[in-house]
């Protein structure tokens, strides 16, 4: 690669994301209603967004029943920021259920959050919040789902999953226990309820010392994880890579993934290619 290609091919790259991007905003105010004679699902999900990523939050939603079904319910928890508009494209799917943050926090944990209430934490105290009956994935909105998902769904019912990380993103103080992945909390399985004591404990000590930083919320969850003996999912098909971010084309090929969680550094992957041909044909 010549000396600045990379960098050429990203803003390549991002230019043609927004313009899928667009384009599937457009299609979402059609209220054209999706295909949703499909498999029933017995999964549970449930995902803390905003205004922000509802496009990527309704292709997530799109890839899910094209590729796997329709699920039991899936949550979406919502920061507060929604407007009207968008609000309504998730009326489309039975199986969702919109509401706001504040209506899903514990008792306990209200007056928490109001010591500092930054969306990291709201997030995290939404997952402490979670009751657990049955196969359940607390996930961002930047996740595609891929045919292979259904392969291993039964591996999944058991124990709790986490998604590894490319490297720590954690309070610079905090060194993870030796024997753990570097936790990403953006796609967690649990089949159990979590003990989360220590989690809320470690955030306490933070706000007590002033010291909440931007990865506060996955450091708490990253103690949690590894308190309660979660396991970490197999990175070969529940992806977090970046190693596409400069290249014209992707080389990760999807085929034998369940799950990609397209974060900041390479989210115009997750548009590149267009969402018509991934999910609506």
């Amino acid at each position: 690669m010549i000396p600045g290609q990379g960098k050429l091919n990203k803003f390549y790259n991002n230019r043609k994301a927004k313009r899928s991007k667009e384009s599937f905003y457009k299609f979402l105010l059609q209220d054209i209603s999706p295909n949703l004679d499909k498999p029933t699902v017995d999964i549970t999900l449930a995902c803390f967004s905003g205004q922000g990523e509802t496009s990527d939050q309704m292709l997530s939603i799109y890839s899910f029943v094209k590729n796997v079904g329709v699920p039991r319910s899936w949550k979406i928890i919502s920061d507060g920021n929604h407007i009207e508009e968008t609000r309504k494209f998730f009326k489309r799917f039975p199986f969702v259920e919109f509401t706001e943050w504040s209506n899903e926090i514990a008792p306990e944990y209200r007056e928490l959050i109001s010591e500092c209430p930054t969306w990291q934490v709201k997030k995290l105290f939404t997952f402490c919040s979670l009751k657990i009956s049955s196969t359940t994935i607390f996930l961002d909105s930047d996740i595609l789902f891929f045919p292979n998902f259904k392969t291993g769904l039964d591996s999944l019912r058991k124990y709790n999953w986490y998604m590894a990380d490319t490297s720590a993103h954690f309070d610079e103080e905090f060194n993870p226990s030796s024997g753990y992945n570097y936790l990403n909390g953006g796609f967690l399985v649990l089949n159990q309820q979590p003990d989360v004591r220590g989690c809320i404990d470690y955030y306490m000590q933070k706000v007590k010392t002033n010291t909440v930083g931007y990865f506060t919320d996955q450091t708490a969850m990253q103690l949690m994880v590894q308190q309660n003996d979660f396991r970490f999912l197999d990175p070969r098909f529940f992806c977090l890579s970046v190693e596409d971010m400069f290249g014209l084309n992707s080389k990760i090929d999807t085929t034998p993934l369940a799950v990609r969680h397209y974060v900041g550094q390479v989210r115009f992957r997750m548009w590149e290619e267009g969402h018509k041909q991934k999910f609506f044909i």
